[in-house]
């Protein structure tokens, strides 16, 4: 077996929501001398994000830049959501800017995951501007990256701002 196939095991673990059996994979891969290479890296760091460990999913990545590999644009996405899914809206931002030390841009998902971590902490304004700030970077937002602001006003019986949200909604046609 090579690299691929052993990130392909180190995959299948992240999706069935076992990390630690994707860090036995990745230790298996590099007891038969073979090098993980960043998408290795970035299925383990999938796996602890899956399940909302953002301590050791950051450990990975942080892992992944020692051994000298580039995380992309997916790799660090993923630390945004699982910032997002753990309520830690700061973190989702500080890995934001990290992204962008690494010389990755973020993307319109990493954005959306960001937006919806504030939005869930009920930081509406914080909410608000990531999305400003998303469009003025000319990233093309999605129906998700609408729906946690969305929801958050309608949560917190905030009808006239939920309207004007939905009708952003609408008019973007998604």
């Amino acid at each position: 077996p090579d690299v691929q196939c052993y990130s392909m095991l180190v995959a299948a673990c992240a999706k069935a929501g076992r990390p630690s059996e994707s860090v036995q994979w990745l230790a298996a891969m590099q007891e038969r001398l073979l090098e993980p290479n960043v998408i290795s890296y970035s299925n383990v760091v999938h796996a602890f994000a899956r399940a909302t460990n953002v301590d050791s999913a950051a450990l990975w990545l942080e892992k992944a830049v020692r051994v000298l590999l580039e995380p992309d644009v997916l790799s660090y996405s993923m630390m945004v959501h699982a910032c997002a899914q753990a309520s830690q809206p700061g973190e989702a931002v500080a890995w934001l800017g990290r992204m962008q030390e690494g010389r990755v841009e973020p993307n319109v998902v990493s954005y959306s995951s960001a937006v919806s971590a504030y939005a869930r902490a009920s930081d509406l304004r914080r909410a608000e501007e990531l999305f400003a700030e998303m469009e003025g970077r000319g990233l093309q937002p999605t129906a998700v990256s609408f729906y946690g602001i969305l929801h958050a006003h309608a949560r917190a019986r905030h009808a006239a701002p939920a309207l004007r949200w939905l009708a952003r909604l609408r008019d973007a046609a998604l």
